[in-house]
């Protein structure tokens, strides 16, 4: 296993969207999760997220490092991560890419779309 791709198995549960550390430390006490079909109490445990298989309350997670995602951005929405004044494109996503840290590559002006 290539050091670069060893995680801590509370940080890939935590990144895959199942809640913060915390909580993910709590499903891995808990015995909700499993490595490789085998049940781990130890958050601290190291492994390479692509060469593992994870399960959570019996569902298969599959790590990521990194999410693309293409909008078609309507008129009226600002091409941001933030804003008070206007609605912005990752209010537009469902709820299930919040967790994710992302941001928009490209800009588009509030009244364009596309």
């Amino acid at each position: 296993m290539n050091e670069v791709t060893k995680m801590r198995l509370d940080k890939l549960v935590a990144k895959c969207g199942l809640g913060s550390r915390a909580q993910a430390r709590e499903l891995i006490r808990s015995g909700q999760v499993l490595v490789n079909g085998l049940p781990v109490k130890d958050g601290g445990l190291t492994l390479d997220p692509l060469g593992s298989t994870v399960t959570v309350a019996g569902k298969e997670v599959n790590y990521c490092e990194f999410h693309y995602l293409m909008l078609n951005k309507p008129a009226g929405v600002i091409s941001a991560t933030r804003d008070t004044l206007h609605a912005t494109v990752l209010e537009l996503l469902p709820r299930e890419y919040q967790h994710l840290k992302l941001f928009p590559v490209g800009r588009l002006d509030r009244d364009a779309q596309g």
